[in-house]
């Protein structure tokens, strides 16, 4: 399986992109080449008139798309008859963050798995046909081995120029590109639908699977004192740490409250409250944390998941801290 052909071509990637999926509905803010490279790295460009409260896209949603896009150019719509592929799968298994320059690259290695047509049609064939799957002449184990046996492995690389997505903000507050090793995803804004709701920003540690969001709002109170003991402090904590337990009784069954903790100086407010849950889904298990502060009239609120074992809590804590050290750059260590 070969990959796209860096060349010259008079027609943009994303002209391209957009003429082969419609579905996309517009074109991607893009240009540059495919991205196999570091020279041609695709740059992910924002519009003079990019606003958080009307955004559609942003770097993370733009560069998932074109994985896609890419892979599927690739594997289908590019590959001769005999070659393409169908059950296209892809996970990330590599990222870098690069600083040369003036310029930030963001380089992505993933996984992917994918079956040729042909063998494609035969395996749905077997699972479907009037042997297939439930029937008692099936042979499950066979079939699975036959599907490993036949699945394609390939590693693709994509480079990204992110250059024009590094400097964010939120009400002012700058949030950097990475935080501990979350990488900074999505915002969203509550605001346009549900006032005082505020913002939310997504950070993500994929090859970990942890995943953290930052959450500013003021929920509609027009004097939120900056004391962490305050009553009103203390009842958005206990709200926000009934949300994450679930008002579902089958959820709260799942949830476990581990530990509950402030951090810093609650008197001053620069600090938070915080608590430790676990979460079991069938057999996964995992450790959620909630942490509550208050800055220039706002609440932060802190929301981690990840996965239970023995590196968590400090992982937790981690990203806590350089959290605290954003919100307040000269104020000490939470947790010394």
């Amino acid at each position: 399986m070969s990959e796209l052909q860096t060349r010259p071509t008079p027609r943009s990637t994303k002209a391209i992109i957009a003429e082969m999926f419609p579905s996309i509905g517009k074109e991607l803010s893009i240009s540059g080449g495919w991205g196999q490279d570091k020279e041609s790295a695709c740059i992910i460009e924002k519009d003079d008139s990019f606003s958080i409260a009307h955004a559609e896209w942003d770097d993370t949603s733009i560069q998932k798309i074109f994985v896609e896009k890419r892979t599927h150019i690739e594997l289908i719509v590019m590959a001769p008859p005999e070659k393409k592929c169908s059950g296209i799968e892809w996970r990330i298994v590599g990222q870098e963050i690069l600083h040369e320059n003036s310029r930030v690259f963001e380089h992505l290695t993933f996984s992917v798995t994918a079956l040729l047509d042909r063998d494609w049609e035969e395996l749905k064939a077997e699972w479907e046909g009037p042997n297939g799957y439930g029937s008692d002449a099936f042979d499950l184990e066979g079939h699975l081995s036959k599907r490993a046996d036949r699945t394609i492995h390939l590693q693709r690389e994509f480079w990204f120029d992110i250059t024009a997505w590094v400097d964010h903000s939120i009400y002012g507050l700058p949030l950097p590109l990475e935080i501990a090793s979350f990488r900074r995803g999505h915002t969203i804004c509550y605001e346009m639908q549900s006032p005082g709701l505020g913002y939310s920003v997504a950070y993500n540690d994929s090859l970990n699977d942890r995943i953290a969001t930052i959450y500013f709002y003021d929920f509609g109170m027009a004097d939120i004192p900056g004391r962490l003991t305050h009553p009103d402090v203390i009842e958005q904590f206990e709200r926000s740490l009934s949300d994450v337990m679930g008002s579902d009784e089958a959820l709260a069954r799942r949830s476990e409250l581990r530990h509950r903790f402030s951090m810093g100086d609650p008197t001053s407010g620069k600090g938070f409250l915080g608590a430790i849950l676990s979460l079991t889904e069938g057999e996964r298990e995992s450790m959620s944390s909630v942490f509550l502060t208050v800055l220039d009239g706002r609440f932060v609120k802190l929301r981690l998941t990840m996965p239970a074992n023995d590196d968590a809590f400090d992982q937790t804590l981690s990203f806590v801290e350089n959290v605290s050290a954003i919100l307040w750059p000269k104020a000490p260590s939470l947790t010394h």
